[in-house]
């Protein structure tokens, strides 16, 4: 069979990728038993699609195997196997099940998929599971989009429970830039769920002269009973000073678990729980709890200590 010739059998959805992946292989000009094994695999019309999927997927992943081929082959068998949906939610809600299909169903080559998958990380509960995938099909996987999880188009299958984003950066004591990543933040039943939204979105007057009262670019510090925090200074009239009221006993929390606190009626403080304690405070309000503890002050490489933490943007996706 010459280079130029379609590969075409029944089960395949685009014999043009088969035939991009057979010039792809001669290309390379030294793997030519891999041709041979993808053509007599696919025209075998004894053997299922499923099976020649499982015949071809180990030596395509081959090391030595060109890395060009390898891509070319996971963008052919995307589409070979399209009724397939990838397993990458099996763990998830049946909500982000459903919008995983959805999106799946919609999507015309690996690509396409892999960057609207990517696209909707943060609201995954096991985002490793989203960067595991990815990996596999050897596509992008940095964070460098993950802020904007909103551009994600889903008809009609938007989850409708709002949730908070922190774009953080670790704080390095030299000069390079420390590592960014995002944090997920779901808000739990609280007499300050609303106020915390607001303050993620950027969208209140609690601040001086009812300018908007905001976390991001600040940076936590070490607090009492195995916390971090960080603090803002309201106006004496700010809106959130008459909440103070609102404050209920707390007797333990976990680690990820988020909340607000005033005191002195001009000091507000997001605290975040480092790991699960057993305390009395009197002056702390629980708003959220993190989603993704996996990414929750990660430790650092060298010292094996949790490094400091800054925000350096909030958003709410609702």
């Amino acid at each position: 069979m010459t280079p130029q010739s379609v590969l075409k059998t029944e089960d395949d959805n685009d014999p043009n990728l088969a035939n991009a992946l057979l010039s792809c292989i001669d290309e390379t000009g030294n793997e030519k038993w891999l041709r041979y094994l993808f053509e007599k695999t696919l025209l075998d019309a004894t053997l299922e699609m499923k099976l020649k999927l499982e015949i071809l997927d180990e030596p395509m992943a081959l090391e030595h195997i060109p890395l060009v081929v390898r891509k070319e082959y996971r963008n052919w068998r995307f589409l070979a196997d399209k009724n397939k949906i990838p397993d990458l939610a099996r763990d998830e809600s049946p909500l982000i099940q459903s919008i995983v299909e959805f999106i799946h169903k919609g999507s015309s080559s690996l690509e396409d998929f892999g960057s609207k998958i990517h696209e909707m990380k943060a609201a995954f509960k096991n985002q490793m599971t989203v960067d595991n995938y990815l990996k596999k099909e050897y596509l992008p996987i940095s964070d460098n989009t993950a802020f904007e999880v909103d551009r994600v188009q889903i008809i009609d299958a938007t989850p409708k429970k709002p949730f908070a984003i922190w774009k953080c950066r670790v704080v390095t004591d030299e000069d390079e830039v420390g590592r960014e990543f995002t944090l997920t933040i779901d808000p739990v039943e609280s007499p300050l769920a609303e106020e915390f939204l607001r303050i993620m979105e950027e969208k209140n007057d609690y601040g001086n002269y009812g300018v908007v009262a905001s976390f991001a670019g600040r940076t936590f510090v070490p607090g009492e009973n195995a916390t971090v925090f960080i603090e803002l200074t309201l106006p004496i009239d700010s809106p959130l000073a008459e909440k103070k009221r609102l404050w209920q006993p707390i007797v333990s929390f976990k680690t990820g678990d988020v909340f607000l606190s005033i005191y002195g009626r001009t000091k507000l403080q997001l605290i975040v729980a480092q790991k699960n304690e057993i305390c009395l405070c009197d002056d702390l309000i629980k708003v959220g709890e993190i989603r993704n503890l996996l990414n929750f002050f990660p430790k650092d490489e060298k010292s094996k200590e949790a490094p400091t933490l800054q925000i350096i943007g909030t958003k709410v996706i609702s």
